[in-house]
């Protein structure tokens, strides 16, 4: 099984930087680690969600931004198809970091131990 727009040194480099799989319960939770969640001011009743946190790796998430890149240029693909939805409703930028997370979340159900 692959995805779209990983390669070698993009799966090395995510390996590498993600280390053991099973510290992650979840596919969110990798993604909160690696700084792909939304950051989130919450007070008095008012909630504002804002960019992403940016606490994970700076190398992971650089990575994951061009996988998403080459996802989204792929030919008929779901995630072709999904970035072309997300970026018709928030913008190309947003819709790029949509698409690095659900890979994140598509890499951990790919790796997780059974």
């Amino acid at each position: 099984m692959s995805v779209p727009g990983i390669g070698e040194i993009g799966a090395a480099t995510l390996i590498a930087e993600i280390g053991d799989i099973s510290d992650f319960p979840s596919g969110d939770k990798l993604a909160g680690w690696l700084g792909m969640g939304p950051n989130v001011n919450q007070s008095a009743g008012k909630l504002r969600t804002g960019s992403i946190t940016k606490r994970g790796s700076v190398h992971a998430r650089w990575i994951l931004t061009q996988i998403a890149h080459a996802a989204a240029r792929c030919r008929h693909n779901s995630l072709r198809f999904y970035y072309e939805r997300k970026s018709g409703l928030i913008g190309k930028a947003k819709a790029t970091i949509a698409l690095a997370r659900k890979i994140v979340t598509i890499i951990w159900h790919l790796l997780k131990p059974l």
